[in-house]
C-alpha cells in the first residue's frame, strides 16, 4: 500500500501518531518483512513529524504482546511504538504481566475501555459494537493501569468506546461518562 497520502494528511492535521494494525487476515509474514515495512512507514511518518503506533489484535498475525514487540523493536525506529489496548489484551488472552516485559519507551499509546465478561457475537462484532465505559464491564482496569505504571509508561491514554448503544446517545453524554469512568478507574488503581 502507498501510505504517503495518509502520512501527508497527518502532517496537515498535526497528528501525534498514526495508528496501524497487523494483518487482519492472520497471514503469516516473515518477521524481517514486517520489520522492514514498519520501518518504512516510520520513515515516512518522520517526514511528517509524527510517529506510528502498532496495535496488536487477537484475530490477527500479531495477537500477542511479544509478537508486537518483535516487529516494533526489530524496526528500530524511535518514532515507532506499540499501542496497548486493554480490549485486545483481554480478548487475546494476554496477561497484564506481559506489559511489564515490554522494553522501556516502546509503548507509545494506550487505550482503555471495558466489555462484558463473555464475548458478544464474533470478536469483530464485540470490538466494534459492544465495548463499555470503564468500570461498567468485566475488565480489571485497575490491574491494567498498575501494570502500565510498573512498566514505567507515562504517555497518552485514549478512551475508546466502540458501541452501538453509545452511538445512539448524545455525544456530550458519552464523553462525560467516558471521562468519569476512566477517572474512577485511575483513582481506584492508584490508591
Amino acid at each position: 500500500r502507498d501510505w504517503s497520502s495518509d502520512v501527508c494528511s497527518s502532517d496537515l492535521l498535526g497528528a501525534r501518531h498514526i495508528k496501524v494494525g497487523p494483518d487482519m487476515a492472520n497471514t503469516t509474514w516473515p518477521l524481517e518483512h514486517m520489520n522492514e515495512r514498519f520501518a518504512a512507514l516510520c520513515e515516512l511518518a518522520a517526514g511528517a513529524n509524527c510517529g506510528v503506533v502498532l496495535e496488536i489484535m487477537p484475530w490477527s498475525n500479531l495477537a500477542s504482546v511479544d509478537s508486537g514487540v518483535e516487529v516494533v523493536a526489530g524496526a528500530g525506529c524511535s518514532n515507532g511504538g506499540l499501542l496497548i489496548d486493554i480490549w485486545h489484551m483481554v480478548r487475546g488472552g494476554n496477561d497484564f504481566s506481559t506489559i511489564e516485559t515490554i522494553p522501556a519507551g516502546l509503548i507509545h499509546h494506550v487505550e482503555i475501555n471495558d466489555a462484558a465478561d463473555e464475548i458478544v457475537g464474533s470478536l469483530f462484532d464485540d470490538t466494534i459494537n459492544h465495548r463499555r465505559h470503564c468500570g461498567h464491564g468485566g475488565f480489571d482496569l485497575p490491574a491494567f493501569i498498575r501494570a502500565l505504571d510498573r512498566q514505567g509508561y507515562d504517555g497518552p491514554v485514549g478512551i475508546e468506546i466502540l458501541s452501538e448503544t453509545e452511538r445512539q446517545r448524545p455525544f456530550v453524554d458519552v464523553l462525560n461518562d467516558a471521562i468519569a469512568g476512566a477517572r474512577q478507574q485511575y483513582t481506584q488503581a492508584r490508591r
